[in-house]
């Protein structure tokens, strides 16, 4: 196959729709289908399934089968299971219509399998009990991986699921699967199908990594051979963690996976600073990477940062200057925004150029808590620094000198005097700070409406500093207090 041609790639999570539209007809999924290929998606995937699908299988139990059966919904909000049944009751199949409707656009149309879900599923603890709700086959407690096997204490918010992670080395489990991807693929118009890796991990447990790599890596080459023997040329993605060690800690080999044909993309999990170069190298050339992110650009720490169409240009123009092919957007819910038209800028690298850019750093989700911080890249902040010592930091960006002007901007906890706190941007010495602000004051309302730190300490960065790629800076506190500084994170405008 050729490498997959495309650049914004939407993944619809069901529930969504389901819960805003609580008494939906089929042309509510045609208009679902239009917001995102208005706004420039050129791959539309529907979420198939979390522990049950969100369309009339003939395989796996279906988002309302309880809910019909007894008028109750224990395992899903009960608002998800009307309204899915609803539309099920009309005669509309949500996947076949969501891709007929990808046709009649003239877009590409898939279905996202989430390889594992725990979403209410656990014990006494979570906010939804749903043991004995669970569909048929997650009742049987010998298929999940127990916290001494898996070793780590996974948890989701409000919900705790540390026993509740499917065991694939079970096979089970793998059966259980491939089930549902050959009804997928025999019953349904897909251009691609994409393995959901992140929800959730883990897979196996932390021993004997290569033979749990061996067995899934099994796993790809059985869905592509059933690809294959389909007759169409269905692509096979998967979205996995944000490096390669993450990925092989969880038992993802994805360079035996391209070397074995297993895939033609990887969307990689959320992160500014992801390695795509890295990725690039294990895969080769012939495998669209593709810089996967959610619905919040950030976090400060301790509250999320909706994103601006500034955040989306710099977001696209990072992955596509450090070699990616596009973005893939999860769980970003476009019912809800009011930024789609941007999407067409992100599928185009010229369409970004000379255009306002915002690049943060990655952060620490703080005290919303890292979920699965076995996925994720290593943060840079918030970290300390204490007097008279300095601190390197990288940010991944794009150059674009044909914008004018550039501005660092540095989020602390204390107010610091501007002469005490100095600069160099790659190798280029930037000298002390030009302004200290305090959120709340006339100058934060001026340089940003929505102000991310107690305090903002900012720099002029000269435009042609800015590099393609990683971009190192290094911040040094020189004041004498006994009192460090704590960074909570950066920020670089591009204007």
């Amino acid at each position: 196959m050729k490498k997959l041609p495309y650049h914004v790639i939407y993944d619809e999570d069901a529930w969504n729709f389901y819960t805003r539209v609580q008494e939906p007809v089929p042309e509510d999924v045609d208009r679902l289908v239009d917001h995102a290929v208005n706004g420039g998606t050129d791959l539309y995937l529907e979420c198939a399934c979390y522990h049950r699908t969100s369309y009339p299988s003939r395989v796996w139990e279906t988002m309302w089968d309880e809910f019909r059966a007894t008028g109750n919904s224990s395992g899903i909000p009960l608002s998800v299971a009307r309204s899915s049944g609803h539309l099920a009751d009309q005669g509309c199949d949500f996947l076949a219509r969501a891709l007929k409707r990808c046709r009649t656009r003239g877009v590409a149309g898939g279905a996202t399998v989430r390889m594992d879900d725990y979403h209410y599923r656990g014990d006494t603890q979570a906010i939804y009990c749903t043991k004995p709700h669970l569909a048929a086959f997650y009742k049987n407690e010998d298929l999940y991986l127990s916290v001494r096997k898996s070793g780590m204490p996974f948890r989701g918010i409000g919900r705790v699921a540390e026993s509740w992670a499917l065991d694939y080395e079970r096979q089970e489990v793998r059966e259980h699967y491939l089930v549902l991807i050959d009804e997928l693929i025999e019953g349904y118009d897909l251009d691609v199908i994409s393995l959901d890796f992140l929800r959730h991990p883990p897979f196996f447990d932390r021993d004997q990594l290569e033979m749990h790599a061996r067995t899934m890596t099994s796993f790809l080459g059985e869905v592509r051979a059933r690809c294959d023997r389909s007759g169409r040329a269905i692509s096979i993605m998967a979205r996995v963690p944000s490096t390669p060690a993450n990925c092989l800690g969880l038992g993802l080999d994805v360079a035996a996976w391209a070397r074995s044909g297993c895939i033609d993309g990887i969307a990689v999990g959320f992160a500014w600073n992801r390695p795509i170069e890295k990725f690039r190298r294990l895969v080769g050339l012939d495998v669209a990477i593709y810089a996967a992110t959610e619905r919040c650009a950030t976090y400060t720490p301790y509250v999320p940062v909706p994103w601006t169409r500034e955040m989306f240009r710099g977001y696209a123009a990072a992955q596509y200057a450090t070699g990616g092919d596009g973005v893939y957007l999860f769980n970003f819910f476009l019912g809800n925004l009011k930024l789609a038209d941007v999407l067409a800028e992100m599928s185009d690298p010229g369409r970004l150029a000379a255009k306002p850019k915002i690049y943060h750093m990655s952060v620490s989700r703080g005290s919303l808590g890292s979920m699965r911080p076995e996925t994720a890249i290593p943060t840079q902040a918030p970290v300390d620094l204490p007097a008279l010592t300095s601190r390197a930091f990288e940010m991944t960006l794009a150059a674009d000198t044909a914008c004018r002007q550039a501005e660092l901007l540095v989020g602390t906890d204390r107010p610091v005097t501007p002469n005490r706190c100095w600069m160099q941007f790659n190798d280029r010495p930037l000298g002390c700070a030009s302004n200290v602000f305090e959120k709340g004051s006339e100058e934060a309302s001026k340089t940003d409406p929505v102000p991310l730190w107690p305090w903002t300490v900012t720099f002029t960065l000269p435009v042609e500093t800015v590099k393609d790629g990683l971009n190192e800076i290094v911040l040094r506190n020189e004041t004498d207090s006994i009192h460090p500084i704590t960074v909570l994170g950066m920020r670089i405008d591009l204007r």
